[in-house]
């Protein structure tokens, strides 16, 4: 076994000396191997000898355990996963967080001592859907790479994961609502930028709905699905706007 840095610093002395323009980790990786001759005997398997590879199978939730960097770098690599859907239910969790981070910086604090109980409702509630949000960001990511290639049915997580997250951001505005009206105003700027992530996470994860019913032959399928998706989503317009609402009327 043999540690992924190794096998990148081999690379970049390789692209280096023969003036090449390879950016993804995974070519370069492919690169090392052959120039190194790793795969002269008998085949490289990336997956079981790379350090960091079997670690990470070990692990559960790969995208919940990348680091910020790594994550954007695999959003932005040639490779449709992890792709918009996935970055539609981390946008939302960020949403959902920032609503959750008011909340806890609301609690406990003498000001606002006659809302602790306010907040020990609130914050749960909006915990488990961060917490699910972060689900269905790993779950997204695992059903790319299986759906993206294949029309599948409504019943399928290719939009049954969208919908989830489209469901779950609007089970957070009834706790907003009161975040809204409520929390330390020094949170104002967090709760509205909250909101509109929220509203952003809900309007991709439509945006996916939307494109993959276009493969649905079955009128009947494809307009309950759309008209599901485009009716979470005018829920969630009109609490956003309502929560900025409430937000811009708070000077304390």
């Amino acid at each position: 076994m043999v540690p992924l840095s190794v096998l990148l610093t081999a690379a970049d002395h390789f692209i280096r000396k023969d003036d090449l323009f390879i950016l993804d980790e995974e070519h370069k990786i492919q690169l090392a191997i052959e120039r190194l001759g790793l795969d002269s005997l008998e085949k490289f398997d990336a997956k079981s000898q790379i350090i960091e590879s079997v670690i990470e199978q070990g692990s559960s939730g790969a995208i919940l355990s990348m680091s910020v960097r790594a994550f954007i770098e695999a959003v932005s690599a040639r490779s449709y996963t992890p792709g918009g859907l996935t970055v539609a239910g981390t946008v939302a969790a960020l949403g959902s967080a920032l609503a959750t981070m008011s909340g806890w910086m609301t609690f406990g604090l003498k000001r606002f001592e006659s809302l602790e109980v306010t907040m020990r409702e609130l914050i749960p509630r909006l915990t488990r859907s961060t917490e699910e949000l972060m689900k269905l960001m790993d779950m997204s990511h695992h059903e790319n790479t299986t759906t993206r290639t294949q029309s599948a049915g409504v019943d399928s997580d290719e939009f049954q994961i969208p919908i989830r997250i489209m469901q779950t951001v609007n089970q957070c505005w009834s706790p907003f609502l009161e975040l809204a009206k409520y929390a330390s105003i020094a949170c104002k700027p967090d709760m509205q930028i909250g909101a509109k992530n929220l509203e952003t996470g809900a309007w991709s994860a439509m945006q996916m709905i939307l494109s993959a019913a276009q493969d649905i032959s079955d009128f009947e399928q494809r307009s309950k699905i759309t008209s599901e998706a485009r009716g979470q989503m005018q829920h969630c317009e009109e609490m956003c706007k309502e929560v900025l609402r409430l937000l811009d009327q708070r000077t304390r």
